[in-house]
């Protein structure tokens, strides 16, 4: 069922990834016939939308790929990594933006060229963001893939930056050319917000931030399994952003059977999946430790 949905996931992506290729060569057109800014740092979302998704594409693709001596907790974290390089880039296209309105303001009056069919176009590209974020939506909804709900709230935002491109550009038409860098700035504001999101999420990923709380793990263990289990500790938890690893070690009473303690260590594996049912596990190891034991644990 979890391969499934990952199938039905990868063929959404790259459908979208294709649609956004076609996009994209339609707003260079716009950029190309009219000079302006705003159209560009318009362009520069869609090259991000690209990007994310060819990553997205082959990231979910490894993702399906068991794990491997090289690689014992799978291939997750290179969409991470991915990522985080794609976000630094556009930190860098961002300010190449900002440097070029900044000159264009002091030093010229660059002639921009809009007519009706630019801004007509913008009411297709309208559509075609609603229906992007509804079809993503409808997704998420059947397959339960986070990445998607990630993809979702970003293209979310982009029917609102069409419509101030848009508005920008009709009161360009009319004369008021500095309105074009006025509006590049706010697109570069709203890239430059996705892209710390983007940057922030994947750094946590790779430094292994911890994804859940670990007391809140050990008083549910210790409620449901008290007095058979007598304490939980050195708890660890982290993301390759598809799913969470966790550890933990449980004390139990030393005159427990290895069979019992086993059954025992594979039930709270089980409460720990009923408990975050909204959660992915893609490892999840129980290590037993017999109460009085002199055995100590470093990362305790």
């Amino acid at each position: 069922m979890y391969a499934s949905n990952f199938q039905k996931a990868i063929k959404i992506i790259f459908i979208i990834l294709l649609a956004n290729i076609f996009i994209g060569v339609l707003k260079l057109y716009m950029f190309l016939i009219t000079g302006s800014l705003a159209i560009l740092a318009y362009l520069i979302d869609t090259f991000i939308d690209i990007m994310n998704d060819s990553i997205a594409f082959v990231a979910l693709n490894k993702a399906m790929k068991p794990a491997d001596i090289d690689h014992p907790y799978g291939h997750g974290k290179y969409e991470a990594l991915s990522r985080l390089i794609i976000s630094i880039l556009v930190f860098i296209t961002v300010f190449e933006i900002v440097s070029q309105s900044i000159e264009r303001l002091i030093f010229s009056r660059t002639f921009i060229f809009i007519n009706w069919n630019v801004l007509q176009l913008f009411l297709i590209l309208i559509l075609y963001y609603v229906l992007i974020s509804g079809v993503e939506l409808y997704s998420y909804k059947k397959t339960g893939i986070k990445l998607l709900e990630a993809s979702l709230w970003h293209y979310v935002t982009d029917p609102l930056t069409t419509i101030i491109v848009f508005i920008s550009l009709f009161l360009v038409s009319m004369g008021l050319y500095y309105l074009d860098i006025i509006a590049s700035y706010l697109i570069c504001v709203i890239i430059l917000y996705a892209a710390y999101k983007i940057f922030r999420e994947s750094a946590l990923i790779l430094v292994d931030q911890a994804v859940l709380d670990h007391e809140e793990i050990r008083e549910k263990i210790l409620s449901r399994f008290y007095p058979l289990i007598k304490d939980c500790h050195a708890i660890k938890t982290r993301s390759d952003g598809f799913g969470i690893y966790l550890d933990c070690h449980i004390i139990i009473d030393p005159n427990l059977t290895v069979e019992k303690a086993h059954e025992l260590a594979h039930q709270v594996e089980r409460y720990i999946k009923e408990i975050y049912q909204n959660k992915v596990f893609r490892g999840l190891t129980i290590h037993i430790e017999p109460e009085g034991s002199e055995f100590l644990d470093e990362d305790t």
